[in-house]
């Protein structure tokens, strides 16, 4: 039986829609990777956004450099951080972050956590805090499109008086959770109402030809 035209274009466009809405099924990716950055200090007052200074201040993070399983990213991160929540503990709290994998291809989210190891300042060269970061991932452009998810960051920062700066390594892990587009789904229900139209005009066109 031979297929009308209107109907096999209507079929193709119909498996080309969901293919797509294949391609963007919801998917848990495990993360493995690091994030590492060195140079500059950027610990300022902002009330506004992270309370009275002391003991609150805006940490703004070099550009980070990061590898993982899906990729070389490089990341964009700032947060509060307060420095008198124990003898040698501080706070880190409101963070912001992205995770650019390039080719429009990005996650962010917000984070907390804390810094283990602070001395009385000035805090002599060298010095070695520990750090942990909780990150949540809010959204995602590209292949993390509608992100969420949660990422465990562990690692250190080493105290350099500047110009050289501080330097930090975190080791990242977790599971990333990506939804497809509403506009995915919205091409795949008009390829299947084209069918539909096209299935009802042949009808049509074989009655009047009986007739």
């Amino acid at each position: 039986m031979r297929i009308p035209k209107i109907i096999f274009a209507s079929l193709s466009v119909a498996l080309l829609c969901i293919g797509s809405a294949t391609l963007a099924h919801a998917d848990t990716i495990t993360f493995t990777g690091s994030r590492a950055y060195s140079g500059g200090r950027g610990l300022v007052p902002d009330p506004v956004r992270c309370g009275p200074a002391p003991p609150n201040f805006l940490a703004t993070l070099p550009p980070g450099v990061g590898a993982s399983n899906l990729g070389s990213f490089t990341s964009t991160e700032n947060h509060c951080v307060n420095t008198t929540t124990g003898p040698t503990t501080g706070t880190i709290f409101d963070g912001l972050f992205t995770f650019d994998f390039g080719g429009s291809n990005t996650f962010f989210g917000t984070y907390v956590g804390t810094v283990v190891g602070i001395p009385p300042p000035p805090a002599p060269p060298g010095t070695i805090l520990t750090v942990t970061f909780n990150y949540t991932l809010t959204g995602g452009t590209g292949s993390f499109v509608n992100a969420s998810g949660n990422l465990l960051g562990t690692g250190t920062v080493t105290v350099n008086p500047l110009p050289i700066g501080d330097s930090s390594r975190i080791d990242i892990n977790g599971t990333i959770t990506t939804i497809p587009e509403p506009a995915t789904m919205v091409l795949l229900g008009t390829g299947l109402a084209g069918i539909g139209a096209a299935v009802r005009k042949r009808r049509k066109a074989n009655n009047s030809e009986e007739a």
